[in-house]
C-alpha cells in the first residue's frame, strides 16, 4: 500500500506538503494526482546507497521541464525512504492539470517506464522498478487518487482526503534509516548532513489571473441588486409616474 496513517509525522514537512497541495489547488480548477513508488533493483539491496537513489531522482526531476512525459505537471513532492525489503527508494506524489490530463492510469505507467529507462541509462549496476497507486485504486487508502474538481460538491472533502492520504510522505525517519545513513556516510567518508535531506517539494508558481474560476457570491450580489432596484423605484416614484417593472421576480 502507498498510503498509511499509523506513523508519526514530521510536522514541518507535513505543513509544507499540505501547503503545496492547497496552493496548487488554488491555482487550478482540476487536479489529477498520481502516486508512484520508485525503486532501484539489485541482487543485494544493501549495495544501494542513499547517494544512488538521490542521483537517480535528481536526473528524473531535472527532466521535468523538457520531457513530454511531464506535460501538464503542476507540482510534486517526494520522500526518500529506507526499507528492509527494498533498500533506499522514493515515494512520489505528482499533481497534474486535470483540465488537460484525463487518463491517470496511462500517465502513471509512462512515468514509471521513464524511471526504468533513466536508471538503466545512468548505471548498469541496477535496474529500475516502480509501483503505481493509480492502477490499484480499489484499495481503501488509494481512493484519494481521482480528479479533484472545484466545481463538484465533494471538492473540499476530496481535497482533504488527498492531503490526509499523502501525509505518509512526511513521516519521520525510522531508526533503521538513521542508522543506514550514518553507516553509509562513514563508509563514503561523507559528512552526515549531506544525507539528512530526504523530503523534497516543488515550488508552486504564483497565482495568475488565468487561474481557476472563482465562485461568485451570488446571494450577496442579488441582495445588493434587489436593494438598489427598490431604492431606485422609491426615489423615482416621487419625481415621475410610478414605474411598472417588466422583470418577473422569482
Amino acid at each position: 500500500m502507498l498510503f498509511h496513517n499509523n506513523y508519526e509525522f514530521n510536522s514541518h514537512n507535513q505543513q509544507r506538503l499540505t501547503q503545496l497541495i492547497q496552493d496548487t489547488a488554488n491555482n487550478h480548477s482540476k487536479l489529477l494526482p498520481i502516486r508512484l513508488d520508485l525503486y532501484l533493483s539489485s541482487d543485494n539491496y544493501s549495495d544501494i546507497t542513499y547517494h544512488d537513489i538521490k542521483q537517480c531522482w535528481q536526473n528524473f526531476k531535472n527532466n521535468m521541464r523538457h520531457n513530454s512525459v511531464f506535460d501538464h505537471l503542476l507540482s510534486w513532492a517526494a520522500n526518500i525512504e529506507y526499507g528492509k525489503d527494498r533498500g533506499w527508494h522514493l515515494h512520489v506524489l505528482m499533481l497534474f492539470n486535470g483540465q488537460r490530463l484525463k487518463d491517470d492510469y496511462s500517465k502513471a505507467q509512462d512515468l514509471g517506464d521513464y524511471w526504468i529507462s533513466l536508471v538503466e541509462q545512468r548505471d548498469n549496476r541496477y535496474t529500475g522498478d516502480y509501483y503505481s497507486g493509480n492502477t490499484h485504486k480499489d484499495k481503501s487508502d488509494l481512493l484519494a487518487l481521482k480528479t479533484i474538481d472545484y466545481s463538484q460538491r465533494s471538492y473540499e472533502t476530496d481535497l482533504q482526503t488527498l492531503i490526509d492520504a499523502s501525509s505518509y510522505l512526511a513521516k519521520t525517519s525510522s531508526e533503521t534509516e538513521t542508522q543506514m545513513v550514518a553507516e553509509q556516510a562513514f563508509q563514503q567518508r561523507s559528512y552526515h548532513h549531506q544525507f539528512e535531506r530526504r523530503f523534497f517539494t516543488a515550488q508552486v508558481k504564483p497565482k495568475s489571473n488565468r487561474g481557476r474560476p472563482r465562485k461568485l457570491a451570488t446571494s450577496s450580489i442579488l441582495d445588493s441588486l434587489s436593494d438598489s432596484w427598490i431604492n431606485d423605484l422609491m426615489d423615482t416614484s416621487t419625481k415621475r409616474t410610478p414605474y411598472k417593472s417588466k422583470i418577473k421576480l422569482i
